[in-house]
């Protein structure tokens, strides 16, 4: 909380990540807010759940750039006192008894203002949706694989329903049979591999969907060609006993 700031905004959307929450979990997620304001440097619950921690992020990011937005309100009303205190200093020394009238001198007042910090980027905040469907393919990979900072992985699972306009089922598809593949699976141990490209520029995410087809179409072929052979025989069969008949 900035000097002089003895208060703060607690927006109603607040609670649309309530479900997700245990009593207990949001009990702490309020005592953090508290903390937080109150610049006590506040840390994560020791038993903190990944909705938590989730969530803890996305209400602090909020909090920040609304301490952002006061900041700049508060330097604007600065700079506006420090220039109208130079013009009326100004104005006082134009009319000084010092100097008589005819003789006076306009004096030229430039005012610069502060140079302002560069903006830090904003932590994107992600909805619920799109934070519980990328959770939900943890589950194809070893645990010593999952991330540490899960939102790496969201970035991607969003910037692949969004940008690459493809479907959770079709992204589950690719991560499952990938995974399974005894070859792929030693080189595929990370969501965020699915945008990176390969050595043609190409997407693995499109990589490993043109294998899957590829598979499956083998895979059918196989299968036709073994019923072919069954009705041969079968017709082979029909026709010898026919003979002896």
């Amino acid at each position: 909380m900035a000097k002089g700031k003895d208060s703060f905004l607690l927006y109603c959307d607040l609670i649309d990540i309530m479900p997700s929450l245990t009593m207990n979990d949001r009990g702490e997620l309020f005592t953090y807010i508290l903390q937080y304001v109150n610049d006590n440097d506040p840390e994560e619950p020791a038993s903190c759940s990944e909705a938590l921690r989730l969530s803890i992020m996305m209400v602090r990011g909020k909090l920040k750039r609304d301490l952002k937005k006061w900041n700049e309100k508060i330097e604007k009303k600065s700079f506006a006192g420090r220039k109208s205190g130079e013009v009326r200093r100004a104005k006082k020394l134009s009319n000084s008894v010092d100097v008589a009238p005819k003789e006076a001198k306009q004096v030229e007042v430039e005012l610069k203002p502060l140079e302002k910090p560069k903006p830090k980027d904003k932590p994107k905040v992600y909805p619920l949706k799109v934070v519980n469907g990328c959770k939900s393919l943890l589950k194809y990979f070893p645990e010593n694989c999952h991330p540490k900072n899960l939102l790496s992985w969201v970035k991607v699972y969003d910037e692949l329903l969004r940008i690459d306009k493809l479907t959770h089922e079709r992204i589950e598809t690719i991560v499952k049979k990938t995974r399974e593949d005894s070859f792929w699976a030693k080189n595929f141990l990370s969501l965020v591999k699915l945008r990176n490209l390969n050595s043609d520029k190409v997407k693995y995410w499109v990589v490993y969907e043109e294998k899957i087809k590829l598979e499956s179409k083998k895979t059918n072929q196989n299968g036709q060609q073994v019923s072919n052979k069954k009705s041969t025989f079968e017709r082979y069969t029909e026709a010898r006993s026919t003979r002896r008949g």
